[in-house]
């Protein structure tokens, strides 16, 4: 049982892959690990918990650089439920995902880069290695992870974008952005209940509701669009 862990602590190995700072955030975890030596080779692994991050800000470090303290991922509540993670298994399986009140924001470069695509230092060699590991964990067809949220709940969140190709930049703001989703599998086949509302500056909604499968795609879903 840790509470109010520092992640600002955590920020040198941070800087070896992404220009962020890490402003502030407490993280807080519970629950039951067991590490055993089953096999003379092999660790075994399992945990049984809850974990949570309260009051995570973050920031782009090339924009303080030039003076701009501008928050970049704001998120007051975070918390996964109900870990239930097995090494030896292959196995991760979480109650719930919740996030609240979060505010993020992006933009798109004069050069025509979204500004999250900037933040991470990383070679060409070990982007392709994590799209690799990335493949083999989601890509139902190659999964040797099995993974599966029960249910995620996004609530209330706000994303402030810009596109600043324009001579006259463009603003647009996404709030309060909301979307549920229950049973994720990322088995083959697997259906996907999905709830998303998003308000857009102020005056517009949009809506889906309805049911995704990741592999092979496919959607079936209601969409209802006002006042944009």
């Amino acid at each position: 049982d840790a509470k109010g862990i520092a992640l600002e602590n955590f920020q040198a190995y941070l800087n070896k892959f992404a220009r962020l700072d890490v402003i502030d955030g407490k993280l807080n975890i519970d629950g039951e690990a067991v590490l055993a030596t089953s096999n003379k080779d092999q660790l075994d692994v399992t945990f049984k918990g809850n974990t949570g991050i309260n009051n995570l800000l973050i920031r782009d470090r090339l924009l303080k650089e030039k003076g701009q303290n501008k928050d970049l991922i704001k998120i007051p509540v975070f918390a996964l439920r109900g870990i239930d993670f097995n090494l030896g298994n292959q196995e991760l399986v979480l109650d719930s995902i919740s996030a609240n009140n979060a505010e993020l924001q992006a933009w798109l470069s004069p050069e025509g880069v979204i500004n999250y695509q900037a933040l991470f230092s990383i070679t060409k060699s070990e982007a392709i290695r994590i799209d690799k590991a990335v493949e083999n964990t989601v890509k139902p067809q190659t999964a040797t992870w099995e993974i599966k949220v029960n249910n995620m709940a996004l609530t209330n969140f706000a994303l402030n974008f810009e596109d600043q190709t324009q001579t006259k930049p463009v603003a647009i703001n996404f709030k309060p952005i909301n979307l549920k989703l229950t049973n994720y599998s990322n088995q083959s086949g697997a259906k996907l209940p999905v709830q998303l509302s998003a308000g857009l500056n102020k005056t517009g909604l949009i809506t889906l509701k309805g049911d995704t499968v990741i592999e092979p795609l496919s959607a079936s879903l209601d969409l209802d669009v006002k006042n944009i």
